[in-house]
């Protein structure tokens, strides 16, 4: 029996959770856990209670005094409670085409350069492989992953920056002298137009780098997971949807592929 814990969040959260769980194709040996809390579903991932956890989304003040400690996001909160190593988690996500890996995710478009590294992006890119390989039941030598680079047209050889010379080509070819099948560094905006589903996986330097057209592809679909912690954990890729609460016009189907990946 696998028990999959569950928090309801804020705004829409409380309102779709009923509809997706009644929606949700999962196996017949699991069963549900809602937790009060962020903090509470810890607390039963540390004790074993549950085996994965979806989360519902929440206002971003909630997550501004945890225990003296001020968070960007829940991913930040769970890996520093959660984290199954010593590595930063990865934010992937689900639902699309492919499978969308971010190597940077809260940050100022000014913290974004400095913040990829040639260790950060190495060990992104090793979960992204090793997480997609998992997804897909493939070798993790199989899974062809798609690197975009950070710069418009991918730097243009130096012209338009130099993170695609200094950093993202050097872990790309790392990768490949391993025997991984890499590309890139390729240039976002004309992957994503012409995109013809020849890759597992892609990793985006920046948060809507990857998230605007991934949602677009997804077409509603898409759902947030983050590798790199002791027990899976998912959430729908959106907010708390104030404005829709009561409407009846919010899709569940962004929670029902957040639940559905956490059985798998």
């Amino acid at each position: 029996m696998k028990t999959i814990g569950y928090t309801l969040g804020s705004g829409i959260g409380p309102e779709l959770f009923p509809i997706a769980l009644a929606k949700a194709r999962v196996p017949q040996d699991t069963r549900f856990l809602l937790c009060d809390n962020l903090m509470q579903a810890i607390e039963f991932a540390q004790a074993g209670k549950i085996q994965a956890l979806v989360t519902g989304p929440v206002h971003k003040n909630i997550l501004q005094n945890i225990n003296g400690k001020s968070y960007p996001g829940q991913t930040e909160v769970l890996h520093d409670y959660l984290a199954a190593d010593s590595k930063p988690p990865l934010m992937v996500f689900v639902g699309g085409p492919f499978v969308l890996g971010l190597a940077t995710v809260h940050l100022p478009i000014k913290q974004v350069s400095p913040a990829i590294t040639h260790q950060n992006l190495s060990q992104k890119l090793e979960r992204l492989i090793t997480g997609t390989a998992l997804m897909l039941k493939k070798p993790e030598h199989a899974v062809r992953v798609a690197v975009l680079g950070l710069n418009p047209h991918a730097g243009e050889d130096g012209l338009l920056g130099d993170e695609e010379q200094l950093v993202i080509s050097p872990v790309i070819r790392a990768f490949q002298q391993k025997g991984f099948q890499v590309t890139g560094p390729l240039a976002a905006d004309g992957f994503f137009g012409y995109y013809r589903g020849d890759f597992d996986a892609v990793m985006a330097m920046m948060h809507d780098q990857g998230l605007g057209p991934y949602k677009l592809l997804a077409k509603g679909r898409a759902a947030n997971l983050t590798l790199g912690l002791k027990i899976p954990r998912a959430s729908p890729a959106h907010g708390t949807a104030d404005d829709l609460v009561g409407t009846g016009l919010a899709s569940p189907e962004s929670l029902v592929s957040a639940i559905e990946v956490v059985c798998l």
